[in-house]
């Protein structure tokens, strides 16, 4: 009888040791996968805002052209629409260093001066006087937006 409660007392601490080891692959799987969705969540993000950042340009590089064509009418609701979108970028996380919030608050600012001097009833050829002024900081705007858009598709790559 006394064997039986040995045999039973080894495998009752033998099943524990199991579960134990068991229990700590689990947690250390669990912890695998939280950090996995967490990188491809960041990496969703980076891509996004790849994205955004590759759309303002564009547009900036629109508006540069509309600048050129002294197409007043429309060029109000393109500084509207892309000073909205902006802001909603100045959001992510991706962007809260000092310098990148700068250079769009920066881009942010030019928009909203270059939209006052349309509202104000500038003539055609008084802005066409203005447009290398102009285009010459959307370039510099675009260029800050260039350097951002590569710090932050480059973030958490590791060469």
């Amino acid at each position: 009888m006394e064997i039986v409660s040995l045999v039973s007392a080894t495998l009752t601490l033998a099943g524990l040791v199991l579960a134990i080891v068991e229990a700590r692959r689990a947690r250390v799987a669990s912890i695998s996968a939280e950090n996995a969705a967490k990188a491809a969540r960041d990496a969703s993000l980076r891509s996004a805002a790849v994205l955004d950042l590759s759309a303002t340009i564009k547009a900036l590089s629109e508006i540069k052209s509309l600048h050129r064509a002294a197409a007043l009418e429309v060029l109000p609701a393109r500084y509207e629409a892309l000073r909205h979108s902006l802001t909603a970028m100045r959001q992510v996380r991706l962007f809260s260093e000092t310098d990148v919030q700068k250079s769009m608050q920066s881009l942010i600012t030019r928009l909203a001066g270059i939209e006052r001097i349309i509202d104000q009833g500038v003539t055609v050829e008084d802005f066409k006087s203005q447009v290398p002024r102009i285009n010459a900081q959307i370039t510099r705007a675009m260029d800050d937006m260039q350097a951002v858009m590569v710090v932050v598709a480059h973030q958490g790559v590791k060469l």
